[in-house]
């Protein structure tokens, strides 16, 4: 969750994350999405610093060293925090979080896959849209 991303290979050819154990579990709503989505990955890669999380050699996520208060609060995220992946997707190149980014546009749930102090967690967040209203 980077502008720049180290490691060799294509992200969609990594391994799926597996099933995590702990969920947490949030909502938002499409506008709001829709609005943070709009401002680009710039202005949310404002709100963090990251750097490589490597296992064994290999690129295993982004570690969070720090994040804003109000993030913090809206992700459930802490420094230290290792993400693994968004959606199945493990964002290793810049190209990986354009990809993620425009699909999140019509996205009915966020899956945020990560590990805290070694034990691995998830938090979702289902996309509500504004009811329809009828006749």
């Amino acid at each position: 969750m980077h502008a720049d991303g180290p490691g060799e290979g294509d992200a969609s050819a990594a391994p799926p994350v597996s099933a995590r154990v702990r969920t947490r579990r949030g909502s938002i709503s499409r506008a709001q999405l829709v609005a943070v989505l709009d401002r680009g990955p710039g202005a949310f890669l404002r709100a963090i610093e990251v750097r490589p999380h490597f296992r064994d050699r290999q690129f295993a996520g982004w570690q969070l060293m720090a994040i804003s208060a109000t993030a913090a609060g809206a992700l459930d995220l802490q420094p230290g925090d290792i993400i693994l992946a968004v959606n199945e997707r493990r964002i290793v190149r810049p190209r990986h979080l354009h990809a993620l980014w425009t699909e999140l546009r019509g996205s009915d749930e966020i899956v945020v896959q990560a590990e805290r102090e070694g034990r691995p967690f998830e938090i979702r967040f289902d996309v509500t849209d504004p009811p329809i209203a009828g006749p």
